[in-house]
């Protein structure tokens, strides 16, 4: 009833995204073969008992920090999504400035997450997916934005995968903290299912 599935992708999505792609540091094609580098390597270490010595050292407390964080991150994307938070273009060149409260996107977004809220806190199944549909429809009714194809393949882009950056140190760096970002994140997903399910010991494991 969560959209537990969404937390591993989050933070490694962003920094591919914003931190490697968007600030030129890497073009697209050698994103994604970072990409599949780090997913090989952590597969990898799947195979292993690496992996599991690792999630054990982690403290608990940074395993919930994990959680929280991504949460937050995901926030702030959707506050930036519906204009509460914008870029700060003032004198004072602050990151990110509040924008506008009464725009429609705020209020249909502020009505349905408390919807959402009360379907979860009553255990309505599939309260989130129907909050995010609902909204979605919503939307579309009151600005009359209505969508003119089903999914826009002309859209889409493909890319190949240039492994030839891998030949640079720089690139191993970035792999390992995309493994890292993967690895707590996938950790943090984890915990909760555990903890929702009634299995998580109290050292966390």
């Amino acid at each position: 009833n969560l959209p537990l599935g969404m937390v591993p992708s989050v933070g490694p999505n962003v920094f591919l995204a914003f931190s490697l792609v968007a600030s030129g540091c890497v073009t697209v094609e050698s994103a994604l073969a970072i990409s599949a580098a780090s997913g090989l390597l952590l597969f990898t270490l799947s195979l292993t008992p690496v992996l599991k010595l690792v999630l054990g050292l982690m403290p608990l407390s940074i395993k919930y920090g994990l959680i929280m964080g991504t949460g937050l991150l995901t926030t702030f994307i959707g506050l930036k999504s519906v204009g509460i938070v914008v870029p700060d273009t003032s004198i004072a060149q602050d990151i990110v400035a509040m924008g506008t409260l009464s725009g429609v996107e705020v209020r249909i977004s502020a009505l349905f997450l408390l919807i959402i809220s009360t379907l979860l806190f009553h255990r309505v199944k599939g309260a989130v997916l129907g909050g995010m549909l609902g909204a979605t429809l919503t939307y579309w009714v009151a600005s009359g934005n209505w969508p003119t194809l089903l999914i826009a393949i002309r859209s889409l882009t493909l890319h190949d995968m240039n492994f030839g950056v891998l030949v640079f140190p720089h690139a191993w760096a970035q792999v390992g903290a995309l493994v890292l970002m993967l690895l707590f994140s996938i950790s943090g997903a984890v915990i909760g299912c555990a903890r929702m399910a009634g299995v998580l010991r109290e050292d966390g494991s």
